[in-house]
């Protein structure tokens, strides 16, 4: 059991995560059990509180009276016929809500997918240039938010074990980008349990801020990492445009966030993700 759920105290943040259904939340809420957080879903899920964050702002309000720190992990993810403006919307009602609330600080949930097809050490003052429809929403929330009078930071996070494609998204068959020298395309990644430690540094971390890339320090081969999953899968050549590096650069999240590098080895993210999938 991951040490994360003793840090209980009377002086814990009250921390309101929004979208406790989605694949973020629920691979963190197993580290975070006995921790005085409360969860909001729109549809039923036990141990949440039921609000509809576009269609009912009372009952978001009501909710985030007295909240120290809201995190945002609702969005919308890349998914045939997904209205990914809602994005926008959704951030923008979190805001509002939280400043109605008289809340604290709002992290919101972004994504690397902003940065489009640039490679390299992607840096927050990078110019970003997404190329998706969820990078241009994503995006567009950030430009939303950064305007906002609401204090939040926009948190551009990497790939996380279980919800990214590799691992979280196999399936018996899978097939692997490879390039010319026998490696596999280089990305930022972040186990469940490192998340979950590093969002409870930030929520008691005053003047964060407006965005924030989140993820480990350096980054590693797709190819590794499901390996050390246990999860087969063959190659194919890598096509020109696949890229083969997109690392997060992480000093500044590391001046807040302190990181070991057993956080950075996939064999430890893939022991992260199966306790969180078995708690």
């Amino acid at each position: 059991m991951s040490s994360i759920q003793s840090k209980q105290s009377a002086d814990f943040p009250n921390i309101v995560v929004l979208g406790a259904s989605g694949r973020l939340a629920r691979l963190i809420r197993p580290f975070w059990e006995n921790m005085p957080v409360r969860w909001q879903s729109r549809t039923p899920l036990n141990g949440c509180e039921r609000v509809d964050i576009l269609n009912d702002p009372d009952g978001l309000k009501a909710m985030l009276v007295g909240a120290d720190c809201v995190i945002c992990f609702a969005g919308v993810t890349p998914a045939p016929d997904a209205h990914f403006d809602d994005n926008v919307n959704l951030a923008k009602a979190c805001l509002n809500a939280a400043s109605d609330a008289h809340a604290g600080h709002v992290l919101l949930t972004s994504s690397a997918a902003i940065y489009g097809a640039d490679d390299g050490d992607l840096s927050e003052t990078t110019d970003v240039h997404p190329i998706s429809d969820y990078g241009h929403a994503k995006h567009q929330m950030e430009q939303m938010a950064t305007q906002h009078s609401h204090p939040s930071t926009c948190l551009r996070i990497g790939n996380v074990v279980g919800a990214d494609a590799a691992v979280g998204g196999w399936q018996p068959g899978a097939v692997m980008d490879q390039f010319s020298d026998g490696s596999t395309p280089t990305r930022s990644y972040i186990g469940p349990a490192t998340l979950a430690r590093a969002l409870l540094r930030l929520v008691t971390t005053p003047a964060l801020p407006k965005i924030l890339n989140l993820a480990a320090p350096g980054s590693l081969e797709m190819g590794a990492l499901v390996t050390a999953a246990d999860r087969p899968y063959s190659y194919r050549p890598a096509s020109a445009q696949t890229l083969a590096n997109v690392t997060l650069d992480t000093r500044l999240l590391e001046t807040f966030v302190p990181f070991s590098a057993q956080d950075s080895d996939p064999a430890q993210m893939v022991r992260e993700w199966k306790e969180a999938i078995t708690l």
